[in-house]
């Protein structure tokens, strides 16, 4: 311009090309309170987790750049998971150890088994999956067994509380479970076993792939499903995953109404995926890459 001043433009320079990246699979367990946490939550609970580490992490490029972690399937909010995996992107090797991540998570949250480092595509996750869960209905039969002992209504509010303090929830829910006219699950006015009952109902849907409907109203067919006994109380689940899968908390609503079925405690015990030896876990996968 007139006053001779000069201006500089300035050419964005490129980013230089990423290193070598070096690839873990962690197996982690989530349980008691924390199986409250939603997906991105658990997510954000094991970034933090993986910063404090100590850890050489390969981060993101951009404005924000954040671990490359990738996550296994989600787990659903208030399910126990306990072979949840996560796979890390490292900027060199690092031993193959939880410690340093664990001391970042919250109780509840634990490393159990590590693998890698492994290739790219030695880590890609075979599309056939299937999920192996155990349902314990011992809330349900502690609510099965409070009907039979309910409070007469002509009790008012107050009275209740006064009366029957803490058993006072499992009455209330006992009550609904009476209008809900749910069958077979009184005999003689006696509760009866609640884990046989569904092994029996859901033995019988699985062999002949019966029909039945989610929580959304979609119509779904069991197939490739079992349910065998798990102790007292309890049924082991295996399911398939992926798109068109079933969850245990519709199998459950089979027979029970949403706010009742949702009192039995539901854990994922193990993730699986089909290779072409056979049904393998996620670190069984990379183990020997």
């Amino acid at each position: 311009n007139g006053a001779g001043e000069r201006f500089e433009i300035r050419m964005p320079v490129p980013a230089p090309p990423a290193g070598p990246r070096f690839r873990y699979r962690f197996l982690y367990e989530k349980t008691g309170r924390v199986r409250f946490l939603s997906h991105i939550e658990t997510l954000n609970v094991l970034q933090r987790a993986l910063r404090r580490s100590g850890l050489p992490l390969a981060f993101t490029e951009g404005f924000h750049p954040h671990p490359r972690i990738s996550a296994g399937p989600s787990l659903a909010v208030g399910m126990e998971g306990l072979g949840e995996f996560l796979d890390v992107e490292l900027a060199s090797p690092a031993r193959c150890e939880g410690e340093a991540i664990e001391r970042g998570l919250p109780a509840g949250m634990r490393i159990v088994a590590c693998a890698g480092p492994f290739t790219r595509g030695s880590g890609k996750l075979p599309a056939a999956a299937r999920f192996r869960f155990l349902v314990d209905f011992d809330s349900l039969v502690r609510l099965l067994g409070a009907a039979a002992e309910a409070p007469p209504a002509i009790l008012s509010s107050d009275e209740m509380e006064t009366l029957y303090g803490d058993k006072l929830m499992w009455y209330r829910l006992a009550g609904e479970l009476a209008a809900a006219d749910v069958p077979g699950l009184f005999e003689g006015g006696a509760p009866v076993d609640l884990a046989r009952a569904f092994e029996t109902v859901w033995g019988r849907m699985f062999e002949e792939e019966a029909a039945f409907r989610t929580e959304k109203g979609t119509e779904r067919r069991c197939r490739e499903c079992s349910v065998r006994a798990a102790g007292p109380g309890a049924l082991e689940l295996v399911l398939p995953g992926g798109d068109g899968g079933v969850r245990p908390q519709d199998l459950l609503m089979v027979l029970l109404p949403k706010n009742l079925a949702s009192l039995a405690m539901i854990r994922r015990l193990e993730i699986q995926y089909r290779s072409d030896t056979g049904w393998m876990g996620p670190l069984e996968l990379v183990g020997n890459a």
